[in-house]
């Protein structure tokens, strides 16, 4: 009797075992399927934000066509992902792991897990900030802050360049963007004593040598990291002065910008310019206008290459067009003055363009950015030449006798300017407003409309931009590269 209950008691504890055994193994199971579930969830995260692309949509509800592309995309891998689809089924009324909120909260454990291992590559190494200041679409003022640093392995060197935060300011007064950057330091452990160099643009605040960023952040970093105004940046202030210095120059930008307000502006317009570029047979290539970049004026030889390119329609467009703005843009584009500067400065601004292109590199070191300026120095001092201007000049006439322009009209006659009776007598002779209004005493030859276009086109701008490059890319500027 008393083995008998043993016998049961045995049996009882057997079975007991085997029930918390399958119940453990059935849990185990569904925590398997919840996660592969919630890594499918994970992953459709990470490619959204990887691709920029928008998660949220204008009406999630069930009714909705429409949910936005992650819900889009949840129902789209369930098809392909039985782990997932059994979760969409199955799972509990209160947790779906899809709400706006838990959204949020991945990104942000997704995007603190990226920053932090920036920072651990970079902890240890030698290091250097840029930062720059953006407004996003809700007008919000942000801070992008990026660390520079180098890793070595065993067979090569690589340059690495990486975002390490976006902080939203509320003034961008030099103290609160300094401690901003410092705050941001700290958080990823990066030590300041590791920190030799800081790269900002030209705005006050930040290059202040007094109480700007740069020089706030010198005395607090044992090292004192030098401060380098962008080059690229300086770059695009050397075309802006070359623009506004030279009207002729400025001139053919502002008719660039009108013919693109007045095809662009409006999509009937812009449908016959484009058949007049199907009957000219330009092929393939750049044939829509562009507007131009108010910031990055070294990127407007994209709009020079297509209104060169694409001419012939432009004209063919606007003289097929009657309002009084399309016959005013036809007689201004039928200009010599204005084929010459089409043809002159897309060269020139080609060349600048992969300056700064390559200036803004993610891997480029100084010696390969001092390159790029000395390439762009010695092409304009190549182009200062009589030879060189012939070039041009021929090639103009080329093209103007190709679109059936006449190269004698050159513009408007300048009025000539009398001096007033009460300077004659004194050392003043007469009124230089242009550089071709000196040589009125010359002879006739210098007179010609390919001399004046050459003094107060060709060279005004080649000067400009030679004087500009060597006093913003001086000797001193290139001082670093002794240290």
């Amino acid at each position: 009797m008393y083995a008998a209950r043993l016998n049961i008691q045995s049996s009882v504890a057997v079975h007991l075992s085997q029930a918390y055994a399958e119940q453990l193994k059935r849990d185990n199971e569904e925590k398997q399927q919840n996660r592969e579930a919630l890594m499918a969830i994970v992953d459709i995260i990470r490619f959204l934000a990887r691709q920029n692309i928008s998660f949220r949509g204008h009406r999630e509800g069930n009714e909705s066509v429409n949910c936005g592309n992650f819900l889009a995309m949840v129902q789209f891998t369930s098809k392909y992902n039985p782990a997932l689809s059994r979760w969409l089924e199955c799972r509990p009324e209160n947790v779906s792991w899809m709400s706006p909120e838990i959204q949020n909260e991945l990104l942000h454990l997704i995007a603190a897990e990226v920053t932090m291992s920036v920072a651990n590559e970079c902890r240890g190494k030698l290091y250097s900030i840029m930062c720059d200041e953006v407004s996003d679409y809700s007008n919000c003022e942000l801070l992008s802050i990026v660390v520079r640093y180098v890793v070595v392995d065993d067979s090569a060197v690589h340059v690495r360049e990486s975002l390490i935060g976006l902080v939203r300011l509320c003034e961008t007064k030099a103290a609160i963007i300094c401690d901003a950057i410092l705050k941001k330091l700290n958080d990823l452990n990066l030590p300041l004593e590791f920190l030799v160099a800081q790269c900002f643009d030209g705005a006050s605040n930040m290059s202040g040598c007094y109480s700007g960023v740069q020089a706030r952040l010198k005395d607090v970093c044992p090292r004192r990291p030098m401060y380098v105004h962008c080059w690229a940046h300086v770059l695009n202030l050397v075309i802006q002065d070359v623009v506004k210095s030279v009207p002729l120059c400025s001139r053919t930008f502002d008719l660039l910008h009108k013919a693109y307000v007045l095809i662009a502006g409006s999509p009937k317009r812009h449908a016959e310019y484009l058949a007049c570029v199907a009957d000219m047979k330009l092929g393939d290539g750049l044939q829509v206008l562009q507007s131009l970049c108010a910031t990055r004026w070294a990127a407007r030889s994209v709009n020079l290459r297509i209104v060169e390119r694409c001419l012939p329609a432009i004209l063919s467009y606007l003289s097929s067009q009657s309002d009084a703005d399309s016959q005013g843009l036809l007689v201004a584009f039928k200009q010599f003055d204005f084929v010459f500067g089409l043809l002159f400065l897309k060269e020139l601004f080609l060349s600048a363009n992969t300056a700064s292109e390559a200036l803004q590199a993610s891997d480029i070191d100084l010696s390969a950015a001092a390159a790029a300026i000395e390439n762009l120095k010695v092409f304009v001092k190549n182009l200062r030449t009589d030879s060189e201007y012939s070039r041009v000049y021929s090639a103009t006439e080329n093209r103007c006798s190709n679109l059936g322009i006449d190269c004698t009209k050159q513009g408007a006659k300048k009025r000539k300017i009398t001096l007033p009776a009460s300077l004659k007598g004194t050392v003043m002779t007469s009124f230089v407003t242009r550089s071709s209004d000196a040589v009125g005493s010359q002879p006739s030859e210098m007179n010609e409309p390919k001399y004046t276009l050459k003094v107060d086109f060709y060279l005004p701008v080649l000067d400009s931009v030679s004087v500009s490059l060597e006093s913003r890319f001086n000797a001193e500027s290139l001082t670093v590269r002794l240290c």
